[in-house]
């Protein structure tokens, strides 16, 4: 069967590994720009027999107009997509990812999300700390705080909310700059909420991924109170009850395709979910995970899990994904 897939490009570069994955494989491509005025003729006139999403990770708003674009395409025009609609409603989203790891019962950091200004005052006047503070999106760390004082927390919801008005919050200002200069983020402001979590000691932080039966994973080492930031990791594979952890995760929802799952170790042992991503990558290096010395990658046949030695790279992530989404549209037809 010819299938021919759409690639949606947007915000960023990242549609870019997808283009190189169906050259690489031979497969017959469209992209298309979804922020071009006339995308959505674009999108109904198409061919195409699905399409390959990659929503940027940076700006909420960005991401807003992406995942609105997503559901006109897979929800009311009914056309395939690839990750599912669903994992991208909780990626880079800690709002929804939150609810739903409570609505499923999933370990993870104890979390509180506030919508009222009222609400987080009151809760800050006798919660323990330090907290940590996160945004609802963004990646190493780049949203987290470990606030200390309640003072603090107190001048942050006032920042978040407004102290008198909401049309007048102004907003919760992060800073950063590549080259390690104090550049006012202003698009990346925080308003209108907050989502705090409970402080918890940490031994390390592992993530562990799965593409249909591609499966990977390593370690975060700490630096300071941070892993994901930390940008230091061991490439040793996850012992297997933390792989069993993460699998028992990625089964649970016939939409997870592609998942990458961070687990927080705790300094007493507990696991607890962090993260869900439903795209992950590191782009210009090779996954280097090792298994009894020898560097590789898992598959899973049947429930049961080999090793296949051979490190892989971004572009073959990008490959797997390509791969997978053809068996499902074939499977489909």
């Amino acid at each position: 069967m010819n299938l021919k897939l759409g690639i949606l490009k947007a915000f960023a570069d990242e549609y870019q590994n997808y283009v190189r994955a169906c050259e690489q494989l031979d497969i017959n491509y469209e992209v298309i720009d979804i922020l071009y005025p006339g995308w959505v003729d674009q999108i109904k006139n198409s061919s195409c027999d699905g399409f390959l999403c990659h929503p940027p990770n940076d700006i909420m708003e960005t991401k807003a107009i992406y995942d609105e674009k997503l559901y006109l395409i897979n929800k009311v025009l009914q056309k395939p997509i690839y990750p599912s609609y669903e994992s991208l409603m909780i990626y880079e989203n800690k709002r929804n990812l939150i609810n739903w790891l409570q609505a499923k019962e999933f370990p993870h950091p104890e979390s509180w999300i506030f919508a009222r200004r009222k609400d987080a005052k009151n809760f800050f006047k006798t919660a323990d700390f330090p907290m940590v503070f996160k945004t609802s999106i963004g990646s190493a760390a780049t949203g987290v705080d470990i606030i200390k004082s309640r003072n603090r927390a107190g001048w942050i919801a006032d920042q978040v909310f407004g102290r008198v008005h909401p049309a007048m919050a102004m907003g919760r200002l992060k800073f950063g700059g590549r080259l390690k200069l104090p550049m006012p983020l202003f698009g990346r402001m925080q308003k209108h909420y907050l989502i705090v979590q409970k402080f918890y000691e940490l031994k390390w932080e592992w993530r562990v991924f799965f593409i249909e039966n591609y499966a990977s994973g390593y370690k975060k080492l700490l630096k300071g109170y941070y892993a994901s930031g930390s940008k230091q990791k061991e490439w040793e594979a996850p012992p297997d009850h933390v792989f069993d952890f993460a699998r028992d995760i990625y089964k649970s929802e016939p939409w997870f395709d592609s998942m990458a799952i961070d687990i927080f170790e705790t300094s007493e042992g507990e696991l607890l979910v962090n993260e869900l991503q439903a795209l992950f990558g590191n782009p210009g290096r090779k996954y280097r995970m090792k298994y009894m010395g020898e560097e590789g990658h898992f598959k899973y046949n049947d429930g049961e899990r080999s090793f296949e030695p051979g490190a892989v790279d971004q572009d073959d992530l990008s490959k797997f994904r390509v791969e997978h989404f053809i068996k499902i549209l074939q499977e489909k037809h």
